[in-house]
Order: C-alpha cells, then structure tokens, then sequence
C-alpha cells in the first residue's frame, strides 16, 4: 500500500506527463486523494469521482457514495464514471476540468484553482461546502514534495521535443530498409530510430521517456519525410508495455481511443499485426496490443500509455503523408521498421524551418549494402544547384538509373559520377499540406 505521499505523486506525476501544470497537477493528486481516501476506497478506476452523466459513453460503476444535501450528510447510490487504467482516469479528468472549470485550469495558484472547483460551469464540482478548502489544503501540503520526486524521476524542464526534425541522409534510410527486407521496395514503409536523439536529449546515453528523444521516417517511391517520435510509455510503471526493437510491426488508417467517448477519438494508425512487446517488471509477450500510433497531447507531452506518438504540431503532417502515400501505393496496410540506435556520430537535426531533402534526390540515390542502423553524419550535400551526385555505383545500378531518369525527362550527364541536370519541368511531388463531472456537463 502507498503511502499518502506515494499516492500523492503518482497521481501528480500521471498528471505531468501528460501535460498539465504543477498547479493543476497538484489539485488533480488532492482530488483523487479526497475522493479515494487516498486509494484505500477506490472502485472502478474512479480516482475522482466523476458522475456518469446519460451522455457519458464510456464504462460506468454504480456504488454508494456520501452528498451533503439541505446541510445533512446523506448516504446514496450513484453511477461514476470507470477506468480501466489510471492514466486514463488522469487524462479524462484533465479534459473535464479544461472544459467545465476553466477557472481551476486557468489558475497560477493552488488556492485560486482550487477556489475555482466552486464555479464551474455546471455549478460546484462537489457538494461538500469545504471541499475546495480540503483540496487546497492537501495540495498545498503535498505539491512541492511531489514536484521534486517529479524532477527527480522524470527530468522536469527537459525540452520535449528537439527544436529541429531528425536528418538522416535518404539513402541510408532506403539502404536500412533495404538490409532489412527486400520485400519493401516500392512501398510505403515506415523507419522508427529508438533513442535517435539518446546521447543530445534528456540524460546522455539513456533512452529517456516522456521526451520527443526517438524518429520515424516514411519512406515511398516518392519520397522521404523525417518527424520526432516516441515509441516508449510516458512513465515507468509496473505492467505498461513499449514494442521491442528489431522487429516489423504493420498498421491501418484506424481510430485510436475506440474504449474513449466519441470526442476523445479521431483517425490515427492502428496496430494490426502480432508484435513483441516488454513490460516494465513483467515478463515479455507476443500479441495485438492495440498499441497505436497517434499524436501527443496538445500540451507537448508525450501522452503515452504504450502507443507510439508524434508531437502534435507535427500530426497532421505525419499522417497526411503516411495515408496519401498509402493511397498512392494502393497499400490497406503499411509496415513499421523498429530499430534501436547504436551510438556512432550524433544525429544531426534541421532547423526546425527546414524541410527534408527534395523528393527527386530522395528517389534516385541508389543505397549502399550494410549499412548500419545507427543514425550518421552525412558526407557532402547529396544537391547541388539541381544537380545529383553518386558515388560508388555498379553498371546496373547506372544503367537502371540512366533510363528512370531519361524516361522522365531528365538530361544525364556521364562523368566519374553521375551528374544529373534536372530541367525545370521535371515533375515534382505534390507540397505537403502544411470532454463532464459530477453535475450533467
């Protein structure tokens, strides 16, 4: 059993994670820890006590609770709203509090959020009269020593993300693929790099969670584009799982949060396929584990109970990509490439107003065999004024080069390399295209 101050941070750190301020993720762990009698009465995952309302969709328990109704304390049975997992507990009542207490969200103090429980836009979030009293209080009480455990574990202040996208130069991205499985040329596929950022974000040569610190590179025909990713859970916890590396996990363009309210969902990427997953303290197992890929929390966090994840500035971006090349592909599902970075050069990142390569160097550099996973420095810039350079080709390789380019409209010109003066018609890829409580909500 924990203690009232283990409870405390653990319900503060869920919070963090995924995304809510120290003010407002200290009036979540004093809420809980009302509500709960520090987990001791806890039933159905109701960490905070949240009425389901007739418009809840979501899973619900009914059980016996106290209301302060005329000034008497009475006993009645009501229907809550249940969880199966507490981070979900955490992450609807976050979105609760956003909507129907925006005073309590707003707050820069601990009093004036919990002061706020008493205004919401439903009315008060409790019957109790003193229970914004009581959970200032706790809070208050608590909060600081939850913040240093929070730093202490999880590395407050660290930057979330990197401020520039991945770069890795194309064709060893393709050459990676390449090594891994023939079978994926001429489609669609995705490259995840865990722990790509390890040695420059977060603590030095650890695979850090709740950081942007991982990549993914979609890579078609047409194409590569580089996004930061995570393809870890947000905190340690005992049974939560994360894929393990070196293996190929397949998609769909799904739903993600089919067990959320409908509001809660919206299209992302489906796990499909039987993968290889690790769980904190547990043994590892094989199976569908409906661990998705979506996008982060509107925040910045990483928001994950397992999933993979983008930052969300960039999630329109990333799936737009992946569906457009899909459909261009005629692909039902695309395949996820999990490798785990080896160390090596560091990884060099654009600025963040940088875009990937052009797509017809991308599509024309022949790979390299053997190349290692790891991300590395590039040599020279691979366009030059429209111009491309290759090194080290066989006759094949050349002579299919020659005649892909030369079909397209492309002048080829045969030096020691290859130098391609590309016409200013040569066809170019399309640009990119840039929640209730206790009361009836």
């Amino acid at each position: 059993m924990d203690t009232p101050q283990q409870f405390f941070n653990a319900i503060y750190a869920d919070a963090r994670s995924l995304g809510a301020p120290h003010v407002q993720a200290a009036i979540a762990a004093a809420q809980s820890a009302i509500e709960t009698g520090w987990g001791e009465h806890l039933k159905g995952g109701a960490y905070f006590g949240i009425k389901a309302s007739e418009s809840w969709e979501g899973q619900s328990q009914t059980f016996t609770t106290h209301e302060v109704l005329g000034g008497q304390r009475v006993k009645l049975d009501a229907a809550f709203r249940a969880y199966d997992d507490r981070l979900d507990a955490v992450q609807d009542y976050l979105s609760v509090i956003q909507s129907t207490w925006p005073e309590t969200w707003n707050a820069k103090s601990i009093e004036g959020a919990a002061e706020g429980l008493n205004r919401g836009k439903y009315g008060r979030y409790a019957t109790d009269p003193d229970y914004s009293g009581k959970v200032s209080r706790t809070a208050v009480a608590r909060a600081q020593k939850a913040r240093e455990a929070y730093a202490n574990g999880l590395g407050e202040g660290l930057v979330v993300a990197p401020k520039g996208r991945p770069q890795q130069p194309s064709k060893v991205t393709r050459a990676i693929l390449q090594d891994w499985d023939h079978a994926y040329e001429g489609q669609t596929v995705m490259l995840a790099v865990r722990g790509y950022f390890r040695d420059s974000k977060g603590k030095p040569g650890v695979n850090d969670r709740g950081i942007f610190d991982d990549a993914v590179f979609v890579v078609s025909p047409r194409g590569v584009w580089a996004f930061n990713f995570n393809v870890d859970p947000s905190r340690y916890r005992d049974g939560i799982a994360s894929y393990k590396a070196d293996q190929s996990i397949s998609f769909k363009q799904g739903i993600h949060g089919y067990s959320k309210p409908a509001h809660l969902r919206y299209p992302a990427l489906e796990q499909v396929s039987v993968a290889h997953i690790t769980r904190d303290e547990q043994a590892d197992e094989v199976g569908d584990f409906h661990m998705n890929i979506h996008k982060g929390s509107a925040s910045g966090s990483t928001s994950s109970l397992g999933c993979c994840t983008v930052p969300v500035e960039q999630w329109d971006e990333f799936f737009g990509v992946v569906c457009r090349e899909m459909d261009a592909d005629g692909q039902k599902l695309i395949h996820m490439v999990l490798l785990e970075y080896q160390g090596g050069h560091p990884p060099v990142q654009l600025d963040a107003v940088d875009q990937p390569e052009p797509a017809i160097v991308q599509t024309t550099v022949a790979p390299p065999k053997n190349v290692s996973p790891a991300p590395t420095q590039p040599r020279a810039p691979t366009t030059l004024k429209g111009e491309i350079t290759i090194d080290a080709l066989d006759e094949d390789r050349i002579a299919s080069l020659v005649q892909r380019l030369s079909g397209a409209g492309a002048e080829v010109h045969v030096n020691f390399n290859i130098n391609v003066a590309v016409p200013p018609n040569f066809p170019q890829p399309a640009p990119l295209a840039g929640q209730s409580k206790r009361t009836n909500p």
